[in-house]
């Protein structure tokens, strides 16, 4: 049951917004006259629902990642709320209590009592969403969005609501009055009110945090009510960073073994918890921008896009800590961080006994990484310290892409099928495609026999989330070794994948960081094409993440270093069939940008399919990689990232030798590194490549 939605411009002014999915959070107060300011936090996540057949696995363990980002931001834990079962480990002061309506309601009414001008009020919610008939006349679409606490039923015609929802109208209000007494405000979501825009097929890897208004007994058609305003409209000082589009759901996917409920997490949340707990100096848009690349590494096609606004988009994200390269706590011979905050096996540690300064103990290597911990083995006769602290040396190389096989998404489409699925049996069984490994469960990406082609998915499972034929297809003929171009295919896949996954990977630098370091401005020069060629362009204009591009237009890559150091700059694109290619720089010219230094590139893009060919339109991605260097520094070219390149040896730093080694071959994965990473960063940009006009 598709509902109508709102203009976008209309949820500026909402708590409970129709984005699925909303993480707000609170932006940093002013200094008090008097009291230094005070940030209070509410954090709700609702797994198991008492009346509704709905439980979910990955709030409770939300709400454990934000309690534990927020402490390390320097939050008082008196300050700090967690309504959700099954939260252990809460430090002493932590106020805990059960996920429903009345709780909720209670701890926000106390945050926002208590809160004065200056301060900051953090409103989380992980669980259920949907939508029901509007009641108080002022949604242009005829539904309130809701969320669902523990404690909610389905539709009561009697009260014309669901019962126990929290409904956006009254969130509203409590968000405006919070303003009104000169507080900060974001809020903190993960959750979804809209199923609409996708076809989603059974057995995803992840589970949707959507409940259909039907399951709740919801009518079909909306008593119409005539719009009014309800004078409740924010104003003030607050941000919200979205967690997907209006049109897309959210999901949660299991860290590891999907059979324990402690593995599974929501995709936004432990993305955003991770960038938190990496960089010390972040914006709301930058913390938003850098979750985003987190969340696309993992998937195939972009399912769940965030997206953000308000007035503190630009305002320093509150608290303070954070930093990369900051000592990791090893307690009971453990290290009480894991995959969650992108440790993985492999990676080195040096050890020290106290949280700063001090002496090298030894070294440690991680040899499994749980989501929250990591198991340690001594390195040249070192022991395992029951108790010390970690600083990563060397990270460990991203795993293998674990591919789902295929399966129909309708029996007996009238396509046939055997050759495809016989030369990929064939190449799981001899474990024939280098970088990739083949499981039903736990598996990173999925295949889909559809239109006789063979579809990527990510682990939703979720087909062309763009639009038509959007997820990138595997496309065979008559002629050709089928296998042999299945395999090439596959390997192509897992190693854009180990790329990305080595890019965000490097401490401090695998996500971007926009107007820090290194600009990047993007212009689309529209081209007509002409006859078997291009013509002249027509116009410019600037584009940015998410736009559309067509056959002959040109794309213009405009870098302007803005630190006080030289910027070495790679710039990789990725096509939708997975070939990672080398535009910048070519072979013999200098990638080193001075300070104050610009640098244009330029590309045309190539799409010579006919409007109306099947598979016409394509997703694609631009890689900007820039390495802060000192003036005699020797350069640092990541072209050998590229298909086809040679991988450099013997002068390699080892940012270079990690990141060939993650996207070569497995003869190379065994290259021993050592030394400190250089602090990469990394701006990506996607697109979709249209065909050529007619």
């Amino acid at each position: 049951m598709t509902k109508a939605l709102k203009p976008r411009s209309y949820y500026l002014g909402l708590l409970m917004t129709v984005f699925c999915a909303a993480l707000f959070v609170l932006g940093v107060a002013q200094t008090h006259a008097q009291t230094a300011p005070q940030t209070r936090a509410v954090l709700v996540g609702v797994s198991d629902y008492y009346h509704l057949d709905a439980d979910l696995r990955g709030p409770r363990n939300d709400v454990a990642l934000m309690l534990r980002a927020l402490l390390g931001r320097g939050i008082a834990p008196e300050n700090i709320t967690v309504l959700s079962e099954g939260v252990e480990d809460a430090p002493e002061g932590v106020i805990q209590d059960k996920p429903t309506r009345a709780a909720i309601l209670a701890a926000m009414e106390a945050a926002r009592g208590q809160s004065a001008s200056g301060d900051t009020v953090l409103f989380y919610f992980s669980g259920h969403g949907s939508q029901m008939p509007d009641q108080s006349g002022d949604e242009q679409g005829g539904y309130d969005q809701i969320f669902l606490p523990a404690d909610a039923k389905g539709w009561q015609s009697s009260i014309g609501a669901v019962e126990n929802a929290l409904v956006d109208d009254e969130l509203r209000v409590w968000a405006v009055s919070v303003l009104g007494r000169g507080a900060q405000l974001v809020a903190i979501v993960d959750a979804c009110h809209s199923g609409t825009g996708f076809r989603a097929l059974e057995g995803g890897a992840g589970a949707a945090r959507y409940v259909d208004p039907s399951m709740l007994g919801v009518p079909d058609a909306a008593e119409p009510r005539e719009t009014h305003d309800t004078g409740a409209e924010l104003s003030g000082d607050f941000v919200f960073l979205y967690s997907s589009q209006s049109d897309q759901r959210s999901f949660e996917y299991p860290l590891g073994d999907g059979a324990d409920p402690a593995n599974w997490y929501g995709d936004f949340t432990r993305n955003l918890v991770q960038v938190l707990e990496q960089a010390d100096a972040l914006s709301y848009g930058q913390w938003l921008q850098a979750a985003r690349d987190g969340m696309r590494k993992a998937s195939a096609t972009a399912t769940q896009t965030p997206d953000g606004e308000g007035t503190l988009l630009d305002a320093a994200v509150f608290g303070e800590g954070g930093a990369a390269g900051q000592r990791m706590v090893i307690k009971g011979g453990k290290l009480q961080r894991g995959a969650l905050s992108g440790v993985a096996p492999g990676a080195v540690l040096a050890v020290y006994g106290a949280a700063t300064g001090g002496e090298v103990l030894g070294q440690v290597e991680v040899i499994e990484a749980m989501p929250t911990q990591a198991t340690l083995r001594g390195r040249d006769g070192f022991a395992v310290p029951a108790a010390g602290y970690g600083e990563e040396v060397a990270p460990g190389l991203p795993p293998k892409l674990v591919i789902a096989p295929p399966r129909a998404a309708i029996e007996h489409d009238g396509y046939e099928y055997r050759p495809l699925t016989e030369a990929f049996d064939r190449l799981a069984a001899d474990d024939r495609v280098d970088g990739v490994a083949f499981a039903d469960q736990g598996y990173d990406m999925g295949l889909v026999l559809m239109d006789g082609t063979l579809a990527l998915t990510g682990r939703d499972g979720i087909l062309d989330p763009n639009g038509p034929e959007t997820s990138p297809r595997f496309r065979y003929g008559p002629t050709g070794d089928i296998q042999e171009q299945l395999a090439g295919w596959l390997e192509r896949i897992g190693r854009v994948h180990r790329l990305t996954a080595a890019l965000n990977g490097v401490k401090g630098g695998g996500f971007s960081i926009g107007g820090t370091g290194l600009k990047v401005a993007l212009e689309r020069r529209p081209t007509p094409a002409r006859g078997s060629g291009c013509a002249k362009p027509r116009g410019k204009e600037e584009v940015g993440d998410g736009a559309a591009l067509r056959h002959c237009d040109q794309l213009w890559i405009n870098l302007t270093n803005q630190s006080r150091k030289a910027q070495d700059v790679t710039v990789l694109y990725v096509d939708r069939d997975f070939h990672i290619s080398a535009l910048w720089p070519e072979p013999s010219l200098s990638n080193r940008i001075e300070p104050s230094g610009q640098k244009s590139i330029g590309m045309r893009i190539v799409n010579e399919s006919a409007p109306d060919a099947p598979f016409a339109s394509g997703q694609e991605q631009l890689l900007v990689l820039a390495v802060p260097v000192d003036p005699d520094a020797p350069r640092v070219v990541l072209t050998a990232l590229a298909d086809g390149a040679p991988t450099r040896a013997g002068d390699q730093s080892p940012l270079e030798s990690f990141l060939g080694a993650a996207v070569a071959d497995g003869a190379t994965r065994a290259l021993s590194l050592s030394g400190a990473m250089a602090p990469l960063k990394v701006n990506r940009f996607g697109f979709e490549v249209l065909p050529r006009e007619e």
